[in-house]
Formats: structure tokens, sequence, C-alpha cells
């Protein structure tokens, strides 16, 4: 069993969480599911004899992202997913509207926190706005890799350092899968306007 963490401690789920690449430009959704999942390790088939893969993931009896053109909603479709493919965690989503900035930093550390000291990673469903915080660095996803446009964007929180503020996160974008750190207060913001799935 795995003990709660105190405040100012640090936890990674693994080192070496799933960082495969999505499978087409569009499907962040599903490559952030199927990581997640992938981690988790308890169901391989859903009920429908479907192998976990992105692209059943996708199908409408999942998170519908091919019947969407591509985009996968921030809606019931996500814990739905989560909890029947990751069972033990009761998945929900969390929405950030109501919280004042700050306020939302402290509720985003304290889901966080409580997902992965059972064991399980937390979805976070990002709004990269042009020329602001990007999720990556390295990407620049807003300002560059979008030529000025807004960026949706889903990653899997996969780790917290309560100390230095910062969490620990998987993205599957196609051209730089991969884990990496980003401040407490740079994944808020850009998660303030959706939310998590924790």
């Amino acid at each position: 069993m795995i003990s709660p963490s105190k405040a100012g401690s640090s936890k990674v789920l693994s080192d070496s969480f799933p960082a495969n690449a999505q499978i087409t430009s569009t499907w962040c959704g599903p490559g952030s599911a199927y990581n997640a999942i992938k981690y988790v390790g308890k169901v391989t088939v859903d009920y429908e004899g479907n192998s976990l893969s992105q692209t059943t993931l996708a199908s409408d009896t999942w998170l519908k992202t091919i019947s969407s053109g591509g985009s996968t909603d921030f809606g019931s479709n996500w814990p739905n997913t989560m909890n029947a493919w990751a069972p033990g965690n009761n998945y929900s989503r969390f929405l950030s509207s109501g919280y004042t900035a700050t306020a939302w930093q402290t509720r985003l550390m304290t889901n966080v926190i409580a997902t992965i000291d059972k064991g399980f990673p937390v979805i976070a469903d990002t709004k990269q706005h042009s020329g602001a915080t990007s999720i990556n660095l390295s990407s620049k996803y807003a300002t560059d890799y979008y030529n000025g446009k807004d960026c949706y964007h889903y990653v899997v929180i996969c780790g917290y350092d309560d100390v230095n503020k910062k969490l620990m996160f998987s993205d599957c974008h196609p051209s730089f899968p991969g884990l990496y750190w980003i401040s407490l207060s740079d994944m808020a913001s850009l998660t303030d306007d959706f939310g998590i799935v924790w």
C-alpha cells in the first residue's frame, strides 16, 4: 500500500513512464490516455475485445476523437475511459473555473499529490495562449509550431516536487515525445481554461 506523502515531499511514478508519440498530429488525447493507461497496466482489452491502442481509445466507445474530426473534448468521456482502462483511482474531471490563480495552483498540486500517491497519473488539458506560457520550453508550441495561434494539448502529469513546486509530465507530441519538468505556476496557468482528470 502506498502511503500518502506529506507537504514538502516529492514523488515520480517512474523515471521510465511511457511517453509514446501520438500517432496523428491531433491525437494528443488518445496518446496521453494510452501512456497513462499503459503505465497503470491493469487492463489490456476492453469489453468489446479491442486491444489497448490509441485507435481503440479514439473510437466512439471511448474518447470519440475520430468522430469529432480529430479533437478530444474535455467531457465525461475522460473519466469513463480512464476508469474502465485504469480502474482503482475513481477518476473524475476537476474544472479550474471559479478559482483564483493562487487557489488553482494550490488545488492542482493537492489533487496531483493525492492521485500520484495512489499510484495513478493525472491527465491535464492545457491551452497555450499565443505568445504566453508554453507547455514545453523546447517546443515553443504556441508561438512557433502553431504560428501564433492558441494551442490545445493534453499531457500526463506523472510526478511532483512539492519542495520546488514543479510537476513532471509525459508529452506525446510526435516531434518531441518525452518526460519533462514544468513549474507548478506554469502548469496551473496552462490548465486554467479547462482542468484535469484526476
